[in-house]
């Protein structure tokens, strides 16, 4: 009798639990399709001509620079205005006031870089036509963010706030940002350094190489060695760990990269493929689009959210990318403090120490 009432028990739990997933969803979708700007829209937009495909990748056309380039701002913003906010927030180190003390070290660490500051003071220094487009980009934004308060996103609903008005400093702050990610190693410098405290020199070289066979010029050159195993006599003696030991060694699972991009150009039988070595996240950081000036003046290719233009892609004579080799791009320096915290010790020409 017990088992049959928990039967029936268990069912309509599954059923309740089937009945409430069911109603998220369908009121998940529509309030999503709700956010959505209607098709319609664009077909009477002002600035240019936009049509989006059943893929969601929008074409863009106008014979005007300026409301091409605004028009982008303004599409983009339609798809990913919040994933812009929080590039710019996590650039400007400002990530507490959404996420409250979890993000505080890392808004710590940005802010000790002073990059709001240096953002304004690079805007600045702009280029006259780099400073023009960036302002129109951040004008279709803008234009966005004003017109179209409903369809900012369910983010800005969930969290009780608004949007701030863009501008090419924001711009700026991701390409600043966008750096620091493609060219910090100094934390796996940090783990060689540990390891070379325990380990003898051959096995550095080959845990940590800084070579490999297939880093070599295209021409006029042998082949590389790369990293060699080191011989049985600088082996470690092999010993079973304890009991619970193992759950004291920390394994890292590697991030998954996944930005890698193609572009093809059909009649030449051209294809370039390209690795910027960026993580995998959701919505991908990547943004699909085709603009068009003119039929001998078009670009098709992928943005990065909140900068204009096209940065990976095609156009009528060339395709391009971009590769990060991350081969040694910042250096980890290890300074001796005096008991103070404040000097650290160095060394003359001579190599005589001093605080």
């Amino acid at each position: 009798m017990k088992k049959s009432k928990l039967k029936i028990f268990l069912s309509l739990a599954t059923f309740l639990l089937s009945l409430c997933l069911i109603t998220v969803f369908v009121l998940g979708k529509k309030f999503i399709q709700s956010q959505r700007i209607p098709d319609r829209f664009w077909k009477d937009f002002k600035v240019a001509k936009v049509q989006i495909d059943q893929h969601g990748i929008p074409t863009i056309r106008s014979d005007d620079w300026d409301s091409l380039i605004k028009a982008q701002g303004y599409v983009v913003a339609s798809d990913r205005l919040w994933q812009m906010d929080l590039l710019r927030r996590k650039a400007s180190g400002r990530l507490s006031e959404w996420f409250g003390e979890k993000a505080f070290e890392h808004d710590k660490e940005i802010q000790e870089e002073d990059r709001i500051r240096i953002a304004h003071e690079a805007a600045e220094r702009l280029p006259e036509q780099e400073k023009h487009y960036c302002n129109v980009y951040a004008q279709g934004v803008n234009d966005f963010i004003f017109e179209q308060r409903a369809h900012w996103g369910i983010e800005y609903k969930l969290l009780d706030t608004e949007p701030e008005p863009w501008s090419c400093k924001d711009t700026i702050l991701i390409l600043i940002t966008m750096n620091s990610q493609l060219t910090r190693s100094a934390d796996v410098k940090s783990i060689a350094t540990a390891w070379s405290e325990h380990l003898p020199k051959p096995w550095i070289k080959f845990l940590f190489p800084k070579d490999h066979r297939w880093n070599k010029a295209l021409f006029h050159q042998s082949e590389a060695k790369g990293p060699m195993l080191p011989t049985k006599q600088d082996w470690l003696p092999q010993a079973p760990l304890a009991k619970g030991e193992y759950k004291k060694i920390n394994f890292e699972v590697s991030p998954a990269l996944g930005s890698n991009s193609w572009a093809y150009r059909g009649q030449a039988q051209h294809f370039l493929a390209n690795d910027p070595h960026l993580k995998q996240s959701v919505p991908g950081i990547w943004y699909a689009m085709k603009l068009i000036h003119s039929k001998e003046q078009w670009v098709a290719g992928v943005s990065l959210p909140g900068i204009p233009g096209v940065i990976l892609g095609m156009n009528k004579h060339r395709s391009w990318g971009f590769t990060n080799t991350g081969e040694d791009v910042d250096d980890l320096l290890e300074e001796q403090l005096s008991a103070d915290k404040k000097h650290y010790l160095d060394h003359n020409d001579r190599g005589d120490s001093y605080w």
